[in-house]
């Protein structure tokens, strides 16, 4: 028996098939496809969580205070109907009775292949990104499966477009002339670019609704970039721009869908699965539409990740399979002193920083797994402003001076701290620190590239307070990067603020490539 939601795609369909026989627009009937594609996303994701877990598709939130078991993987789900709604587009795109006055009706029935290669393509990548949720493939495969994948629109691109030749910048055009032929080099570019977008995606990861808020974000200035091009560009390109509109729309939609699942607190994880998915759409898009050094801007904040990462990435320093930020759950309260004696005790402040934030000592507590640091940590019948009415407050209490014992559970009552001591700041639990590295292995370059980045203040240091040695340094990424800047963050916190960086480098994205780009070549729009 069909379940009553269910029929609203059931009535959808003889809807579409009339529109379709009254000729109207084809942009019309896509976003109708990718409407409901985005729906069925959005219902289906909860009826397949359980079978997901049952399978052992599943992993720890290693971000909140319980670590809720979610299913992983589900970006198969929203790549599935992603699929469905782009094949249901090509009756409607190539279309012989579109009439010319449409803008999709453009398409020539020997551009088919080239919409194929891309659904290909997408369908290769999500198959291989889904085989390493389930198998946990080692980082190396990483680079070739988006290699695998970019097969059948590289030889796409190969038998019918042929083109390889690049236009040369203004200020060389004297050296090299207007273009010039990179011949294979080309195609190296191209699987490059696919292996980038994919794999960009992926290292920028870690906290809830990251993976998918960045490519929401770019989706959506591919589509301003696609749509402007179709009003004011010239004719030739503006088929290029209207296939990617037809792959971006329905892609922006099943990518609203998993967001509502996978945004803080993540009900279900989207898995490489998405990651590559999201990553190759943008790679078939930037190849087939003709525009990847505009695609690349729109990657700007992925870029300054990449070198940002590239000294673990390249194991000049030691690099942990996963480099999400840590999790704390010490509380602090707004009343509580710290004495001189608690910053001099090893168990509790073994590590030092040359550059601290405000909570740095109480930041090293919390990093150490000993059991001793919990022994701290007292409950108080009150509870916090800032914390759930389930969370108890936690005050760390004072302990007595080393020098009468360095049992920290001593049951003597503890000195008063000295008035003159600051107070500690208020800090709810559950907030995200830098994570961190141990440095045993670490080679002589990957020090001296340490001590550069936490001379710019791009890293944050522990030493040993006694030989000064460096003993663990923070991940590489942009998300611990934000956290040694503006120090501990709620991980809804830290998800918004790389939202907010993404959209502040496609303004910039845009402005250089619709003001400067005049500079080195011709008018956009002429």
């Amino acid at each position: 028996m069909i379940k009553p939601k269910n029929l609203l795609y059931f009535s959808a369909l003889p809807l579409i098939y009339v529109l379709f026989k009254l000729n109207v627009e084809p942009i019309v009937l896509c976003l109708i496809i990718s409407v409901m594609a985005g729906l069925a996303t959005l219902n289906y994701i909860p009826q397949v969580e359980k079978r997901f877990k049952k399978v052992g598709l599943y992993g720890a939130d290693l971000n909140k205070k319980n670590k809720p078991v979610l299913a992983e993987g589900m970006g198969v789900i929203a790549a599935t109907f992603y699929l469905i709604a782009t094949i249901l587009f090509i009756p409607l795109i190539f279309n012989k009775n579109a009439g010319k006055k449409h803008i999709l009706g453009r398409f020539p029935y020997e551009k088919f292949g080239e919409y194929l290669s891309a659904l290909l393509s997408l369908q290769s990548m999500v198959f291989l990104g889904f085989a390493d949720d389930v198998l946990n493939l080692r980082w190396r495969f990483k680079l070739i499966l988006p290699t695998i994948a970019s097969i059948p629109i590289l030889m796409v691109y190969y038998v019918s477009f042929g083109v390889t030749h690049v236009i040369v910048p203004r200020p060389f055009r004297d050296l090299l002339g207007v273009s010039i032929d990179l011949n294979a080099f080309y195609y190296v570019y191209i699987g490059m670019m696919s292996v980038f977008c994919t794999n960009s995606i992926n290292i920028l990861a870690g906290i809830n609704g990251v993976e998918v808020i960045q490519s929401i974000v770019i989706s959506v200035c591919i589509i301003i970039n696609n749509l402007l091009h179709i009003l004011y560009s010239k004719n030739e390109t503006v088929y290029y721009h209207s296939l990617s509109l037809c792959l971006m729309i329905p892609f922006l939609s099943v990518s609203l869908a998993l967001y509502q699942w996978n945004k803080y607190p993540a009900r279900v994880f989207v898995g490489d699965t998405y990651c590559y998915f999201a990553g190759m759409a943008f790679a078939c898009v930037g190849i087939l539409g003709h525009f990847s050094k505009t695609l690349l801007l729109f990657f700007l904040l992925q870029i300054l990740n990449f070198i940002y990462s590239l000294p673990q990435l390249f194991r000049i320093v030691p690099c942990p399979r996963h480099r999400m930020p840590a999790f704390t759950k010490l509380h602090y309260t707004s009343d509580a002193q710290i004495p001189n004696t608690l910053r001099s005790i090893p168990e509790i402040g073994s590590l030092s920083s040359k550059k601290k934030h405000p909570a740095s000592l109480f930041l090293s507590a919390s990093d150490s797994q000993s059991s001793n640091t919990d022994s701290l940590i007292q409950h108080s019948p009150e509870t916090s402003s800032s914390s759930s009415p389930e969370t108890p407050r936690q005050t760390i209490k004072p302990v007595r001076k080393r020098s009468q014992s360095p049992s920290i559970n001593s049951s003597t009552p503890p000195t008063a701290p000295p008035a003159h001591l600051p107070r500690t700041p208020v800090l709810p639990t559950g907030l995200l620190i830098p994570s961190k590295t141990p440095l045993e292995n670490c080679s002589p370059l990957g020090l001296r590239i340490i001590s550069l980045f936490e001379f710019l203040n791009l890293v944050r240091v522990w030493r040993d307070p006694k030989s000064n040695k460096m003993l663990y340094v923070s991940n590489f990424t942009v998300l611990n990067l934000y956290l040694v800047w503006f120090g501990p963050m709620h991980e809804r916190d830290l998800t918004r603020l790389v939202m907010y960086s993404q959209i502040a480098l496609s303004f910039l994205a845009f402005f250089i490539r619709y003001t400067m780009s005049s500079i080195f070549y011709e008018d956009v729009f002429k």
